[in-house]
């Protein structure tokens, strides 16, 4: 059976911010985001907002909305490697390269799109990744997403469609998150970390004992 690490990204890998606000303001110094995007972008925040569906506001891309994937993407080894190792959590690092060392499978799982996991991955050698896919056509992006978007109970949904082929050792395996979104996550796992907690979250893991890190 295959033991794994589970990883968030936003709020227990990179803390105090999140990894699509960074490329926002990285696309905003190289002018690939303009005032078509982001008007784009609010307005569909403020019909969501007006028609009830606040929870769907991360599901929001349009600040993509046409820019080119060929364009983008050759500047994302850059982005990863120089602006977003920086709000890398030390100690949550640390503990990712001694479960790896240890001989565990390291997933990244989080609602960030794969655009940035891909390149991630290569300044943070995880094995593999599942994330929010954003939708193209014809080279450009559309501002939709496709497939599951992982969040709260998505991510159990997202993390059993890709290993439904494969003996996962539960109990023997590990989970770091940050929000109490990902408990549904958090309680698959044996061996539930909670990083950076938020309110709801901290309360709930010093209740069953879990480890707190950050």
């Amino acid at each position: 059976m295959r033991k794994v690490a589970v990883f968030d990204l936003d709020g227990t890998i990179i803390y105090n911010t999140t990894a699509e606000r960074e490329l926002f303001y990285f696309m905003l110094q190289r002018d690939i985001v303009t005032p078509l995007q982001i008007g784009l972008f609010l307005l569909e925040s403020a019909r969501l907002v007006m028609s009830g569906k606040i929870n769907s506001l991360r599901k929001n891309k349009y600040y993509f909305y046409r820019i080119r994937e060929e364009r983008l993407r050759a500047l994302m080894s850059e982005f990863c490697s120089d602006r977003l190792r920086r709000c890398f959590s030390p100690p949550v690092v640390r503990r990712f390269y001694e479960l790896k060392k240890e001989g565990y499978y390291m997933i990244m799982l989080s609602g960030t799109p794969t655009l940035i996991l891909e390149y991630l991955q290569d300044v943070l050698p995880f094995d593999f990744y599942i994330g929010c896919v954003l939708e193209t056509k014809d080279g450009r992006f559309t501002g939709r997403i496709r497939d599951i978007y992982p969040y709260g109970e998505d991510k159990v949904n997202a993390f059993k469609k890709h290993f439904a082929s494969e003996e996962i050792d539960y109990p023997g395996s590990w989970c770091f998150a940050n929000k109490f979104s990902d408990l549904p996550l958090l309680e698959l796992f044996g061996n539930p970390v909670a990083v950076h907690p938020d309110t709801r979250l901290l309360r709930y893991a010093s209740r069953r004992h879990w480890r707190i890190l950050g």
